[in-house]
């Protein structure tokens, strides 16, 4: 309506609503909301904004100017779809859960957190920039992240990274790495990692890479540097041995 959206107070619920070409966030919800089956799209700012300790779940935001959801710390975000938003398709803050997502084309990260969150059976492909981006102490584990532009699972320090499945990424910056972690003590473990330029990268110490697959990585399948402890993974199947970064 070129107006504003749904601006909610704390301890709100929002359910089954369409907020479409607003001049400000779709639907921006404070401290302890619900919001639960609704649609933003082609909103000005955010398609979906809360603050603290919100609920997001069965809801898309597609076109939206800057992210699609944007949720605030010890927030979840549930089974939700975001699409062609112009900045990141998910942002959460510390400690959220974002569970059963997808985010495609969307114009930076699909889905991008900050400390201690969990990322779980997502799917992000085909955004602009990273799949997945996961600052200090997440996990990431059965998600599937595709033809990125840039970086497909990118990682900061004490993060678990396991059962993902990365390929084709760096479509844009024609050099992108499956997994990487540039910081300490990450576990990246059974994953499988495919047709990336770099298939697994860490530049920290003290990781630890083992039990993943990494095969059809057209420059190194590991790019591993010194002090991180490698497992099974040491060499790859296809002959291109561990680098060293």
């Amino acid at each position: 309506n070129g107006l504003e959206g749904l601006n909610c107070g704390p301890n709100s619920t929002v359910v089954n609503c369409t907020v479409l070409s607003n001049g400000s966030d779709g639907i921006a919800a404070a401290d302890g909301s619900v919001v639960s089956g609704c649609a933003a799209q082609s909103n000005t700012g955010n398609g979906i904004s809360t603050t603290l300790g919100c609920t997001v779940s069965g809801c898309s935001a597609v076109a939206n100017t800057l992210h699609g959801i944007s949720a605030g710390s010890a927030s979840t975000v549930n089974g939700c779809t975001v699409y062609s938003n112009l900045q990141r398709g998910i942002n959460m803050g510390d400690g959220c859960t974002a569970k059963d997502c997808t985010a495609r084309s969307n114009g930076t990260d699909g889905i991008f957190t900050a400390d201690d969150c969990t990322v779980t059976s997502c799917t992000a492909r085909r955004n602009d920039g990273r799949g997945i981006f996961a600052d200090t102490g997440n996990t990431v584990s059965e998600c599937t992240v595709a033809f990125n532009g840039a970086d497909g699972i990118d990682a900061a320090s004490d993060c678990q990274i396991r059962h993902n499945n990365s390929r084709q990424n760096g479509r844009l910056i024609g050099g992108g790495t499956g997994i990487l972690t540039s910081g300490a003590n990450n576990r990246i473990d059974e994953n499988n990692v495919t047709a990336n330029v770099y298939g697994i990268a860490c530049y920290g110490a003290g990781n630890i890479v083992i039990r993943n697959t990494a095969r059809g990585n057209t420059t190194a399948n590991y790019l591993i540097g010194t002090g991180n402890g490698v497992g099974v993974t040491g060499v790859a199947p296809d002959g291109h041995s561990t680098g060293s970064a």
